[in-house]
């Protein structure tokens, strides 16, 4: 979670798109709560506008992707352009062997579950996906750490000045205690 928290917190921009229309409305929501932050998630609406937008990203930017089947298809020729120009791609999977996956960098991945098997429409449900995504936000609210936390830890890290004013004040509590006051 903390190379996704890196990733978010040093993106100069942050695209985002959805193969589906599901996956478009977790993402939506995603960059709703993400303005709580200060990080605005542009959200790419098509294909065409994805293949414009691969064309002004720098390697400062960041894109996210999330699919239900991680058939990559359609954008791989994109991914291709994002890898060669550095732009770290962080793709967000179903929980299976896909080739968007194997085509980025970074992974998430998220288990869909079908609410509904007795017609042909597709009913997959995306709330592991929205979970997930909730999870990237609550976590990036608390990224960076403040100064002075080991992220690795969670602990506090004291400078040398600060040792010794605790040192000092342990003495001077420790004095109070032996001498009864």
């Amino acid at each position: 979670m903390i190379n996704t928290c890196d990733l978010l917190y040093n993106a100069k921009n942050i695209y985002a798109y959805g193969t589906g229309y599901g996956q478009k409305l977790m993402l939506q929501e995603f960059s709703r709560c993400m303005l709580n932050c200060g990080k605005n998630i542009i959200i790419i609406p098509a294909f065409t506008e994805f293949r414009i937008a691969v064309q002004n990203m720098k390697e400062s930017d960041m894109v996210i992707i999330a699919s239900l089947s991680g058939n990559a298809r359609d954008i791989a020729e994109l991914i291709h352009i994002l890898n060669l120009k550095n732009i770290p791609i962080l793709s967000i999977t179903n929980f299976n062997d896909n080739t968007l996956s194997k085509l980025t960098p970074y992974n998430l991945y998220y288990q869909s579950s079908n609410i509904n098997t007795e017609d042909s429409l597709n009913n997959s449900s995306y709330v592991t996906l929205n979970l997930l995504l909730n999870f990237i936000y609550e976590g990036y609210m608390e990224y960076p750490p403040p100064q002075g936390w080991d992220i690795n830890t969670g602990k506090r890290i004291f400078t040398i000045a600060e040792r010794i004013d605790i040192y000092r004040e342990i003495l001077r509590i420790k004095k109070l205690f032996d001498s009864g006051e």
